[in-house]
This record gives C-alpha cells, structure tokens and sequence, in this order.
C-alpha cells in the first residue's frame, strides 16, 4: 500500500492522529464511531420524559444564569422551563465548560435523563435531570455519530471536523478497501462479509459517518463488524494459498504405510487410520503440509504420527519430533525403538553431543535440538510438533524451511490455531476414538468438601491403584515469603507460591500420612532423578506421586485412577485437560479433581467449571478460544490469543463469535 496518499491538509494537527493508528484520511474514514445520538426527536413537555433511565432530548428555556460551585468536582446548577412553564433543575457534572457560556433566557436542547428529587426537609418535589449533554442546535434533526478520542492527544471534536472535512473523498477510502483485499470486487467482500443492508462500500462509508436514521447507522457499524471478521478468515484463507514446492513432495506408498502400522502389534481406531490417511495423504502434495491433529487425551495421537514418521523415513525423509520435555522424549523414544527397532533413531535433549546426521536418523527432542540441527545444516522435510500448545510460535518455525511439511498434535490446541483451522489456514485430522473404553470424573472441589476428597485418595492407594497430586509451585523462596507478608500487611490477595501451593511443603505432609508410599517428582531435580522415579512409578513402587505441571504433557503411568489438582484456578484450561488425560490411560474409570482450597472469583469457577462439564478437548479450545480471543492469524504473527484489532479499521476489535458467524452457511 505504498501508493496511499498522505494527507497535507493540516498536517501538524492531523500528525496527532497517528496515536490512533491513523495516518491518511483514507483511514481516518475507517474510523468507527463508538455509537449515535439520534437527534432527530426532542421533546418539549416534561411530561412526556417519565420513563426509567430513558435518555431523551428536551428543548428548555434557561431561566437563571447557571450557577457554577466551588465544590470538588466542580459543577454547574442552573434552572430551565419547558413549554408548560414547569421548572426543571439541572446539574452538571465533570465537564462543564460548555455550560459556562449558557445565559439566561436562552433556549438550549439538552440530552439526558428526567427524573425527580424530594426535599424531605422542604417536603417539595422538583422535576430534575442530572449530568445531561448539552446538543448544538445545529445537530437537531440528524443522527450524529460518536467517535473515540484520546484524553490529552486527540478530542473528539477534531475527529468529528476531520471526517466532516474528508467524508466528500470517500471514493478513496473505497480505492483503499479494495487494495487491502488485494483488488477483490466490493460485491465480494460484502458478499463474503454477508452484508446485505450496503450495496456498495461507499453506501457503507458514508452510512458509518451520516446516516440518514439510527437503524442505518447501527447497521453501518454491524456491517463493519462483519468486514472485520471477513478480513481474518480471508487472510487465513491467504495464508492457506500456498505456492507449490516440488520439495515438499514425500512419496509415500501405501503398502509402506500399512507395512509401519502392522509393526504396533495393535489395531487402530478408524479415526486412527483416517488420520495417518489424510496425513499420508497430504505428504503427497506438491505444498508443504500444514496440518492439526487433534486427538483428545488418550485416542493414540503418538500411534498416528509415529506410522507417518516411519513412512517418511522409508522414502528417506528427514524427520523431526519436537516434545516439550525429557520425560515425554524418553517415552516415545523408548515406544519407537519397540515398533521399529532398525530404523536409525536418536534423542537430542540438554546435554546429548552432537549426533552423526549423515545416518540421516529420526530426530526425537526438546527445543535442545535447534542448535544441533543448524550446526549440522540439516534441513528437516518433515516436522512432528507434539503437544504444540507447550511451543511459541517461534519455537515452532525454528525448524521450518519453506518446504518443511508440518504437523502440530495436541489434545486442547492454542487458540490461534483454533481459528486457523476454523478458517482453513490449516488441516484438521481429528481423533475422537479411544482404544479403550474409559470414563473421566471430573469434579471441582472446595475447601469444605476436602474430607471426601482425602478419604478418596486414601481409598485408592488401599486398593491398589494410584495417584497423582499436582501443586502448581516447586518450593517457597524467601522472595515468595517477602511478597506475601506485603500482601498481608496491605490486606491484598497473594498469588504466588506459598507454603500450601508448594509441592516440597505439601510432600512433607502427605509422607508423614502415607509413609513411602508416594514419591516428589518435579522439574528442578536432574534429569537423571526425574527419569529413575517416574520409572520406579510406572513399575509400581509408588502407589502415588506429588509433582508439579512435569506430569502434564503425555507422561504415562498405566496404574494412574485419580489425579488432584491443588489451587487448579492458577492452571489454564489446556494445563487441566492435559492433566485429566493421565488418568485411566488404559481404560476403565478414572478421577479427575480441581481442588480449590481458597476462594476464587466468578471468571476462574467459571473456567473450572467449564473443565468439569466438557471432556472434549478441542470443544475446550473452542471454549477457550471464546473467553481468550484467538490471537493473530497473519501468517508472521507470534501472538497466540487475546482479541484481535482489525487491521482494516483502526478501532474494532474482533470476536470468535463474530469470525463463526462469517464462517457459519
């Protein structure tokens, strides 16, 4: 958009648009207002104005020169008539500069709310209308728009002269619509955006700054939020658009593909064989796979792109497995030397040497395998990214050349990648099947019901079963124990770690209870300690373990039935659901409990309660996407949620649901 014209008109003046993302009139016409004030009916007779919290306009006649009073805030009182003569009182409040210049005998119109005042000392009753709006008599008859200013940098009386001043250049801002959709026909976008009060942009424009009524203007800014939502699927929809590379191409033949599967000793899910189909599938096609694979906790997702994997390498793929932790590293390296113990493999985590790349081995690791990988100039043809919601954005394109074939697997994504599958910037493969037959109980717990909850974990334990109890701190520095006596003294709330959130204090307790019969496991101790006790776990030497979010990602413990989750309102929604999938790994009926020991407020039981009533995990990232917003789509963006600005207008901010509505038929 190189071509824009800048404006010259008052240049100085215009510059302090630019703190509102403004920089050409262009754009200054983009500019939403944040409502209306419909003009164009007063009211003469106090009579008529009796209905609650109603704001109406009346014309009145000032009777007294306003009396402005020395009191903090400063405000203004003066007495006005309607046309009947009846005497209204009238304060004003914050700002009343404009009232400074009204003088008696005046005939002003006045916007707000008639209401009325007793005296119970005088026993009299005055009609009154507190904090009003005065309306330039020039406005009567319109429908004026209210813009968004900036307290000290831009009033929102300049914007109002501005866009006065370059509503009459609208066929530019048309121009600038149709180069932001890359030339895309206005009849397209509106169809796209499913506008159909607007046949044309410029209807819509000039509808946004001067309607003719209060429904065109309401429907001009419903119309704006439509085109916002449009231009986030269009631009995902770009970003799906991808050019051919003939690299990216991994001839896979079907009978290798079945050859890998049989190697399992299992039988797969049809959801599992659709999966490895379409992934398979994709690789095939001259454009680099972008694809989610979307299994919930427990349906085989590490099966599915195991086979690929496996699949690739026969065609002499390079391959790469991104994980989030040592722990799930040695999991799956331990699961793909079982199924296939000739194909060269290697595991790159903290502290592994540089391995020999010329072997071209399946590369299993944490983010410890970047550097390794670039010193080798090894360029990876196809990526695994398991449990994605663990990695940033950058992380995640650390690996990825332009012919790089990727694949993201998770159980509750991110949601930025939520909505980049909702508009078709990635594939979706989605597990739903489990192996085995199983059912997850879950449960928010609060402080007085944690007797049931205890003799819970006991009855457990006594059967023979396990257990695992999640803090969401390792210990309780000094730092901790300075900010939480200031918070005390400042009768603040403290969230940080505490001697109750702290898994070394809580396993203090809980040894002296069960003596040796549970184990600490977090991830401040050596990799060496980590992988020995959860080793001694899975074999059945504990019956249960005290740990931090170590256990969260794919970690998995046969013997695991119920699994606590103390002061689970300072874990996310993807955190507990991820938790939930270590219970019941090899069916059955498994627990999962959100004990909250302190109280929480409305948005966080909310969100609890979301967890306990939705098993599904990308229903849950649907969820989450709604609360949290869905982040950036644009193809160079790191941000992974929160709302989004439209990059069309410089004040709207866009919705999940206003992107299901563009998306729905």
């Amino acid at each position: 958009m190189d071509d824009i014209v800048h404006v010259n008109e008052d240049e100085k003046a215009f510059g302090r648009l630019e703190k509102l993302g403004i920089t050409t009139h262009e754009q200054l016409l983009l500019h939403l207002p944040k409502g209306y004030v419909d003009c164009t009916k007063f009211y003469e007779t106090v009579e008529q104005l009796f209905i609650p919290d109603e704001v109406r306009i009346y014309r009145v006649k000032v009777t007294h020169q306003p009396d402005l009073k020395s009191l903090a805030p400063p405000r203004i009182e003066l007495w006005v008539v309607d046309n009947l003569g009846t005497p209204i009182k009238v304060t004003c409040f914050g700002l009343i500069e404009p009232w400074k210049h009204v003088k008696a005998g005046s005939v002003v119109y006045i916007r707000g709310i008639a209401g009325t005042w007793t005296d119970k000392f005088k026993h009299k009753t005055d009609v009154v209308i507190n904090s009003p709006e005065l309306i330039d008599p020039d406005d009567i008859g319109k429908v004026i728009p209210l813009y968004r200013g900036k307290t000290g940098v831009v009033s929102v009386e300049y914007i109002s002269r501005q866009v006065k001043q370059f509503l009459p250049k609208i066929a530019s801002t048309v121009d600038y619509l149709h180069r932001y959709f890359d030339g895309a026909k206005e009849e397209d976008i509106l169809k796209g955006s499913k506008v159909t009060q607007f046949k044309t942009m410029a209807e819509f424009v000039y509808a946004l700054h001067h309607p003719k009524d209060l429904a065109q203007g309401m429907d001009a800014l419903d119309a704006a939020r439509r085109i916002a939502a449009f231009e986030v699927v269009w631009t995902s929809q770009k970003r799906a658009m991808q050019r051919p590379d003939p690299k990216s191409v991994i001839r896979i033949d079907d009978k290798v593909v079945n050859e890998m599967a049989s190697r399992l000793g299992f039988s797969f899910t049809e959801d599992q064989k659709k999966s490895i189909k379409d992934i398979t599938e994709g690789l095939k096609r001259p454009y680099p796979l972008n694809c989610l694979l979307s299994g919930d906790v427990g349906t085989g997702k590490t099966a599915v792109f195991a086979v690929c994997a496996a699949a690739a390498r026969a065609r002499n793929a390079r391959i790469a497995i991104l994980m989030p932790n040592l722990l799930l590293v040695r999991q799956t390296e331990e699961k793909m030397r079982l199924w296939y113990p000739k194909m060269p493999l290697v595991s790159l985590v903290s502290g592994s040497p540089q391995p020999d790349f010329s072997i071209n081995p399946v590369v299993i690791g944490t983010t410890a395998m970047f550097s390794r990988i670039k010193k080798a100039k090894w360029s990876v043809d196809f990526l695994v990214v398991d449990e994605q919601n663990k990695f940033s954005v950058t992380q995640r394109e650390q690996l990825r050349s332009e012919h790089t074939n990727v694949l993201e697997a998770t159980a509750t994504c991110v949601p930025r990648t939520a909505a980049l599958v909702m508009n078709s910037g990635m594939d979706l493969s989605v597990l739903q099947e489990t192996p085995f037959k199983k059912r997850i109980i879950s449960r928010v717990v609060t402080y007085p019901e944690r007797k049931k909850l205890f003799e819970h974990i006991g009855k457990v334990m006594e059967s023979g079963g396990q257990v695992a109890i999640i803090y969401p701190n390792v210990k309780v520095t000094e730092k901790n124990k300075e900010s939480k006596a200031k918070a005390d003294s400042e009768n603040k709330r403290y969230y940080g770690a505490h001697a109750k959130s702290s898994a070394e204090d809580a396993f203090k307790v809980w040894d002296k209870l069960y003596p040796g019969k549970l184990c600490l496991v977090h991830g401040k101790m050596t990799d060496e300690e980590k992988v020995k006790l959860v080793d001694e776990l899975k074999q059945g030497k504990y019956q249960g373990v005290l740990s931090t979010l170590l256990l969260e990602a794919g970690v998995d413990v046969a013997g695991m039935i119920s699994l606590v989750v103390v002061n689970a309102g300072r874990f996310g929604i993807s955190q507990l659901h991820q938790l939930r999938g270590r219970v019941a790994r090899q069916g059955g009926t498994g627990y999962f409990f959100m004990y909250e020991p302190d109280e929480i407020d409305e948005l966080t039981l909310e969100r609890l309660k979301m967890v306990e009533s939705e098993p599904n995990g990308f229903k849950l990232a649907d969820m989450d996407m709604e609360i949290r917003g869905f982040g950036d789509v644009a193809e160079d963006s790191t941000k992974q949620s929160g709302t989004v600005k439209s990059s069309v207008f410089t004040n709207i901010k866009i919705k999940p649901s206003d992107l299901r509505e563009i998306l729905s038929a």
